[in-house]
């Protein structure tokens, strides 16, 4: 799913690009998250796709830009978790409030 998503990136970026090798590249790519160098393959993935588009005929900066804004998308659904999680414990469940309160008596 991620592969294809950021193949949807790197037509938003590059619309003239051949779906297919993007994808065949992508794919490739990815697997360099199992080589565990950096945290999350940060900067290795992004280095391998480049050289893939390249090798491919396309533009490097396009999957330069694509798996930033995929790494950027990344953070930002991180970050809205993070804080709906914490929005979440601070909001005292019904059952939470009723078991509190019989406890009291």
């Amino acid at each position: 799913m991620a592969i294809g998503l950021t193949g949807l990136l790197v037509v938003a970026v590059e619309p003239s690009a051949p779906i297919g090798p993007v994808i065949a590249a992508l794919a490739v790519a990815r697997l360099a998250l199992a080589v565990p160098i950096t945290p999350s393959g940060l900067g290795v993935q992004e280095g391998a796709a480049a050289g893939l588009f390249a090798a491919f005929g396309l533009a490097p900066g396009v999957a330069l830009a694509a798996m930033l804004l995929a790494r950027l998308s990344l953070m930002l659904t991180t970050l809205i978790g993070v804080v709906l999680l914490q929005r979440r414990e601070e909001l005292p469940s019904a059952g939470h409030a009723a078991a509190k309160a019989s406890a009291w008596r």
